[in-house]
């Protein structure tokens, strides 16, 4: 019986040790740089305008990782213009350094978000304007997934 409370024990220890690496490995993979390579206009009519906003990921964790699903809000100038929202992904992110592209297309309805307003907040802004994406996504290494949290913030200068 008290081999077996030690064998539970040490079970238990062993998890908690490996859960608290990888969710450290993770805090390390939420500081790794992710820089906005480019946005391209892909489709532009009146009623939908897709844009695809392609990433380059750097991950500075001794992990690689797996992006299983992510959702993210998109604001102009604090004003939200839409989701993007992906939960069959399995992209890996390269490990100790590596660099690892990432894209995404995201269409919206400009008369639904009021495009007036946004268009005077460029011009009254002109390259200051700010544009948010802010959510989550799921990384999983091994048989463990972990919510990690997303806000970043980029000026219509750093686009051009």
């Amino acid at each position: 019986m008290i081999r077996g409370l030690f064998l539970l024990g040490g079970l238990g220890a062993l998890g908690y040790g490996v859960y608290r690496y990888y969710n450290s490995q993770v805090a390390i993979l939420e500081d790794s740089d992710i820089d906005l390579v480019n946005v391209k206009l892909i489709n532009q009519t009146k009623t939908n305008i897709t844009l695809r906003f392609n990433f380059t990921v750097t991950n500075n964790s001794e992990q690689t990782f797996t992006i299983k699903e992510y959702k993210i809000g998109v604001y102009f100038n604090q004003k939200f213009i839409g989701d993007i929202q992906n939960s069959e992904l399995d992209k890996q992110i390269k490990s100790g350094g590596g660099k690892t592209n990432i894209s995404f297309d995201f269409s919206f309805n400009p008369q639904s978000i009021g495009l007036a307003d946004v268009l005077s907040g460029i011009i009254i802004r002109r390259l200051q304007s700010v544009i948010t994406l802010r959510g989550r996504f799921v990384v999983k290494k091994g048989f463990f997934s972990v919510n990690s949290p997303l806000d970043i913030n980029y000026t219509l200068k750093e686009f051009l």
